[in-house]
């Protein structure tokens, strides 16, 4: 310890105590700042406050493909249910048949019970003009906040005698 004369150690006691609480206050600031980094980097992470990236809503079917079988002259119906496998709210759904393999067309008649997920995706196969064989058609299930906003269900008909 150092000694200095009683005037001056007086002095520079009070300029320790200073130095000390100044040394003090700005742990704490810095403690504050440290404290602060993880939520800014998680803002960051989310792009910034007001800005969301929760995942988007996204189409899925339970089972993923069908295959219905008719006899020739008859008719198969089944279903698939339709839900959301993403976030947020999966609604404005919407199913059009696409594309028909060659040999027939207009076999398949696809309708939703509600344009919200989760629902179900009624099929009908009507074989009536068609022959023995296999067919199979797209049916395309959409909805604009979804992505993609477009998901197709790929369905397979077996016709026999």
């Amino acid at each position: 310890m150092l000694f200095f004369p009683r005037a001056r150690q007086g002095i520079h006691s009070r300029r320790i105590a200073s130095l000390v609480a100044a040394e003090r206050a700005a742990r704490r600031r810095v403690s504050r700042l440290v404290a602060a980094v993880p939520l800014a980097a998680g803002l960051a992470a989310v792009g910034g406050c007001g800005s969301s990236t929760s995942p988007k809503p996204r189409i899925a079917f339970a089972p993923s493909t069908v295959t219905l079988t008719a006899v020739t002259g008859g008719s198969a119906s089944g279903s698939v249910a339709v839900k959301n496998s993403g976030g947020g709210r999966l609604t404005g759904l919407a199913a059009t048949v696409g594309a028909y393999s060659a040999g027939g067309s207009g076999w398949l008649t696809a309708t939703l019970a509600s344009s919200d997920a989760p629902t179900t995706l009624a099929l009908v196969a009507d074989a009536t003009t068609l022959t023995a064989g296999s067919y199979s058609a797209v049916i395309n299930v959409s909805a604009a906040g979804a992505s993609p906003p477009t998901t197709a269900l790929n369905v397979t008909l077996t016709v026999t005698h």
